[in-house]
């Protein structure tokens, strides 16, 4: 039997590529994704905000549904709450901003007069400086190094104030998704498989569950901590109390890093303010440490738990990211991006891996345990 003319030819397999290769490309796609948000962060930030605002307006809407109030007059009331808080939230922020920036000419002057007792401090410790230019060249210094700190609550202000600017914006996305929430189940079972659907409803779920009481606890620990700083400048007598608390009300929210760039401008206006004396900043610093301290490493765990269950570490490279990929705005909303990708990977076989070394570690050790106490028990 004649041979046909393509028997003598090898069958052609197809090859997966390297893991080796897939290390490089997966970094490349990284960067590239990273890129991507970064240059489209105009248009991403509403609707990641809008998306974060409804999983906090959630609880609300479903205790209403509860009380059998129509899904039209519950969302409708909602948003009229969150605009009522925001158009004040505005204003207060706006007017708080502009009336300390209006206050830095005088500041600037006591700054002036510090950096004179420094000088003069120095001359009579280590003897007269060599020249009347290295006094000048100190002073300048210290008055560019004063001043740098203090503008930096004029740009948080500035920053925060930019960011409720779109909030007519995230009010309309925002409108939207929850018109379209009843519908999002019933899309899922008609998009995909019987059990593709439920573990896609699975992971939106969990992902809903867990930052509707983490959003909803951490505003209250955050305007708990607001009123507990403005209460604590208001007492010693210090300029724009109310702005020390919004500060520190809106820093809460970023994790770490936030609380302790709250409690930063306060306590140099206080050694401004009341200089020579350092008793009030000293006040300050004590009360904002133990503010947080209770309210951060004490209150918050009571009642929160460790529903995240993130990594402190990942926690804090989550908030230095996301802060360089969309700044102050990315630092914000780090925690809530950074849990939603944990959730999903939890659910992804292939991605477990991922999640594991995102958790905190709790659980695993806690599961630990109780499998030791089984053993204890059954060798027993």
């Amino acid at each position: 039997m004649a041979e046909s003319p393509n028997s003598s030819k090898p069958a052609v397999t197809a090859r997966r590529p390297s893991s080796l290769l897939m290390v490089p490309l997966g970094i490349i796609a990284v960067v590239l994704v990273g890129a991507a948000l970064r240059e489209a962060r105009a248009v991403i930030l509403p609707l990641v905000f809008a998306w974060m605002l409804a999983q906090l307006l959630s609880p609300l809407i479903v205790l209403l549904a509860k009380r059998r109030v129509p899904a039209g007059l519950s969302i409708g009331f909602a948003l009229t709450i969150l605009l009522f808080i925001a158009y004040w939230t505005t204003a207060f922020v706006s007017v708080s901003a502009a009336s300390f920036l209006g206050g830095l000419d005088e500041y600037k002057k006591q700054v002036g007069v510090i950096v004179g007792d420094i000088i003069y401090w120095i001359n009579v410790r280590f003897g007269s400086l060599s020249s009347d230019a290295i006094n000048q060249e100190i002073r300048e210094e210290l008055v560019a190094m004063f001043g740098v700190m203090m503008q930096f609550t004029g740009v948080m202000a500035g920053a925060l104030t930019k960011i409720l600017a779109n909030i007519i914006l995230v009010f309309i996305i925002l409108a939207f998704m929850l018109v379209g929430r009843p519908y999002g189940e019933m899309k899922i079972k008609q998009a995909f498989a019987h059990d593709t659907a439920e573990r896609v409803a699975k992971i939106i779920g969990t992902i809903s569950r867990q930052l509707s009481h983490y959003l909803s606890m951490q505003f209250l620990i955050s305007l708990a901590t607001g009123l507990l700083v403005w209460l604590t400048c208001k007492l010693v007598g210090l300029d724009a109390a109310p702005t020390w608390g919004a500060l520190a009300f809106f820093l809460n929210f970023i994790p770490t890093l936030g609380s302790i760039l709250a409690g930063v401008p306060p306590v140099l206006l206080a050694l401004l303010q009341f200089y020579p004396s350092v008793g009030p900043a000293l006040i300050i610093l004590v009360s904002v440490i133990i503010i947080n301290q209770i309210l951060g490493n004490i209150v918050a765990p009571k009642i929160m738990g460790d529903q995240l269950n993130l990594s402190p570490v990942v926690i804090l490279l989550s908030v230095m990211f996301w802060g360089w990929l969309w700044g102050i705005a990315g630092a914000f909303l780090s925690v809530v991006i950074t849990c939603s990708i944990k959730i999903v990977c939890e659910n992804i076989t292939m991605l477990h891996p991922v999640s594991v070394m995102m958790s905190s570690g709790k659980a695993i050790r806690k599961q630990a345990q109780a499998e030791a106490r089984e053993e204890a028990i059954e060798h027993a």
